[in-house]
């Protein structure tokens, strides 16, 4: 079943060239997608370049939402969560869940 999750981050200095290749390897691997948005900026990491050069113009103190869509989205929060360890300072415990079957009136 997909599912939607949402989460945001605040970072109290920049990732790591490793933390970053890690969450690259973590959204190549996923089934679904995940995006992350920061300032009307938005990044669906599918390539490493749009991913290294979107981390790396981050300021400190940068208010990151990550999104995920598709199957098993609290694991694959808890995985970036892992990986952005130590870079921040906060986390907004997944904003909304949606199950798919759920019609949603906006």
């Amino acid at each position: 079943m997909n599912q939607t999750i949402s989460s945001k981050l605040t970072f109290d200095k920049k990732l790591s060239m490793q933390q970053i290749m890690d969450l690259f390897e973590i959204s190549k691997n996923y089934e679904g997608s995940i995006y992350f948005v920061c300032k009307n900026r938005v990044v669906e990491p599918e390539r490493l370049s749009k991913l290294v050069s979107f981390m790396l113009t981050l300021e400190d103190c940068s208010d990151l939402k990550i999104m995920i869509e598709g199957p098993e989205v609290q694991a694959i929060m808890q995985k970036i969560n892992e990986c952005c360890a130590g870079s921040y300072v906060s986390e907004d415990k997944m904003d909304f869940v949606v199950h798919s079957n759920h019609k949603i009136k906006l």
